[in-house]
């Protein structure tokens, strides 16, 4: 992790806790205060200071999005709420109790929000993240590839693709997080194909916890939704309580996002006072796939790979049952709702960051892609993954190190070139 520790929208991520544990409210004015006075470089960016009010930045290149970004400090009130959601403070919750308890023991830490809780709670998102991982192994499994080749994928995707970043410079953002519930979502989904009433409850609470975590995956509610009817469908039977118990689950796990809403916003709809932050009209997905601005596919190559592996998994699972072809069917759907919702957002780039962070929710279909490259293609496959992950190393100590554009557009003639000078600067005469 780096001296910072918290990073990006970490900060308002992270001050649920000690707001909600400490205070017994969702008015995080002292807490931004405090985080201020111990790290004023944590506000640098966001062009915010609580003690003296906004610092408007003007010369954007991209004068939409930050004028929109920028309009919404100068509301007095958004000193005192969080514009990220709620759910990551729950599952970071357990790991921050034991932080405060330690800090406590040794008399450190009164306030909630030293460096020694965060790092305590934040190795938190890499046990979510791996678990994510360990999930993925099980289905892989199911789905007839050998441990070996599991392993292989989970290691290659770990080191191979942004989803690095949020395991280890950057766990106070939520994508860990998201990784583990989107791949619990899809793990119980397929229990679900299956199971019971209880099975169905379990998924629609993964559904609705994992709503907490990101809006956008509102479209699990729906993805659960079409499988269960068409599995009814397919039985030839109508079945209308396993789709009340899913739906009424999602509903009741997904509240506390809706009352933090209308605690902070007033609406129980108003996901942070943004207008203008979806722009329907000009969706930019071939940006989000194929774009020098940390798009999917560009920036984390290895994905790329990745997803021709699914699709060639796809073109033999063509006789499979009814209950794996739901499974996959219900990946492909999120994949494709995911690019269609992520490219709406006005910055559809995801702001600073080593690749396209928002699908960290799908990661189960590159890691039964990838799976599937290493399993048909033996030696030439791990060579050429071998490669992939050098480079995202790469890109991504080249990120962090400040030199390319974390904003702007950067491809892979960049990385290489910031690498060389890298080298020059150490070994060069």
């Amino acid at each position: 992790m780096t001296g910072n520790i918290l990073a990006g929208d970490g900060r308002e991520l992270f001050v649920y806790l000690p707001s909600m544990v400490l205070d017994g409210d969702l008015d995080f004015k002292n807490q931004m205060a405090d985080l201020h006075d111990q790290n004023p470089r944590l506000f640098a960016d966001y062009g915010f200071n609580p003690d003296n009010g906004p610092i408007i930045r003007t010369g954007s290149e991209d004068t939409v999005f930050e004028a929109m970004r920028y309009e919404r400090y100068n509301d007095e009130k958004y000193y005192g709420f969080a514009h990220h959601t709620i759910g990551a403070a729950f599952f970071w919750l357990p790991a921050y109790l034991v932080g405060i308890a330690f800090g406590s023991l040794i008399g450190y830490g009164v306030n909630g929000i030293t460096p020694l809780i965060q790092y305590i709670t934040f190795i938190s998102s890499i046990v979510y993240a791996l678990s994510g991982f360990y999930l993925m192994e099980k289905l892989g499994i199911g789905l007839d590839y050998s441990k070996v080749h599991l392993r292989l994928s989970t290691s290659a995707i770990i080191f191979g693709s942004f989803i690095l970043q949020y395991i280890s410079v950057e766990p106070s953002m939520n994508h860990a997080i998201d990784l583990f519930i989107g791949t619990a979502f899809f793990f119980q989904l397929r229990k679900t194909m299956s199971g019971g009433s209880k099975d169905h409850l379990i998924l629609g609470a993964i559904s609705g916890l994992a709503i907490c975590v990101r809006p956008q995956n509102i479209i699990f509610l729906g993805i659960g939704g079409l499988a269960i009817a068409f599995k009814s469908l397919w039985e030839k039977r109508t079945r209308i309580l396993p789709w009340i118990s899913f739906s009424l689950a999602t509903v009741i796990f997904s509240t506390p996002l809706i009352i933090s809403y209308k605690l902070m916003f007033g609406s129980f709809l108003d996901a942070r006072g943004e207008a203008g932050f979806l722009d329907y009209l000009h969706p930019k997905v071939f940006e989000v796939l194929f774009s020098t601005r940390h798009s999917l596919f560009v920036t984390t190559p290895l994905l790329f790979i990745a997803i021709i592996g699914f699709l060639l998994y796809l073109r033999n699972a063509r006789s499979s049952s009814i209950d794996q072809g739901l499974f996959l069917g219900s990946i492909c759907l999120a994949f494709v709702l995911m690019l269609y919702f992520n490219s709406l957002i006005v910055d559809w780039w995801g702001g600073s960051t080593p690749g396209a962070r928002r699908f960290s929710g799908i990661m189960i279909l590159f890691h039964i892609g990838l799976a599937n490259i290493l399993k048909r293609f033996g030696t030439l496959a791990y060579a050429l993954v071998a490669l992939l992950i050098a480079f995202n190393l790469v890109w991504i100590g080249v990120f962090n190190l400040n030199m390319v554009d974390p904003h702007g557009y950067v491809g892979p003639y960049d990385v290489i070139q910031a690498f060389w000078g890298l080298l020059m600067g150490i070994f060069g005469h």
